[in-house]
């Protein structure tokens, strides 16, 4: 007693097969996924940079406010603002920014310059700097530079970035 098993299974008999499922990814997917990361940091950049220089202006505000500071802080001391550029004097050609850094605490810098000597040497228009106070002169002063200045910290006017300082 043969059987014939092949009469007894027929293709519509058998269960119809699950696909496996897939793990991962589509392309489709993970394009999306990234189309909707690149949305959101270019939504996130301009506020990003408009926190910086809301950083930057705020510091710019707290380098003129030690301005003015020093500025009150000398006339207190010496009952009388700082020349600008007294030049009938022993004192001749020193800024303003000069006789302020006492005031301004940057003493380290001001105790390098020698506020009794002329700090230039040759006609107005083409003054060349005393080399006693040359690494003076490199020094740049935080308070006079303005953080948004894309411009070198040490330039060849005065070192200042603030307009009228230059």
């Amino acid at each position: 007693s043969t059987r014939d098993w092949s009469s007894d299974v027929c293709s519509s008999d058998l269960p119809a097969r699950r696909p496996r499922p897939v793990r991962g990814f589509s392309l489709v997917e993970l394009l999306v996924v990234v189309a909707i990361i690149g949305t959101l940091v270019g939504l996130l950049l301009p506020a990003v940079q408009a926190a910086r220089e809301s950083a930057r202006r705020s510091s710019c505000t707290n380098n003129l406010r030690q301005f003015g500071t020093a500025l009150l802080n000398y006339e207190s001391a010496r009952k009388g603002f700082p020349p600008t550029d007294a030049r009938t004097n022993a004192s001749a050609g020193w800024s303003l920014h000069a006789r302020l850094l006492p005031y301004a605490e940057e003493s380290t810098i001001a105790n390098r310059l020698d506020l009794t000597k002329t700090p230039f040497t040759g006609a107005y228009n083409n003054q060349v700097p005393d080399p006693a106070f040359a690494a003076a002169f490199a020094t740049p002063v935080p308070m006079l530079l303005c953080p948004s200045d894309p411009a070198p910290s040490v330039n060849q006017c005065n070192g200042s970035s603030y307009a009228g300082n230059n």
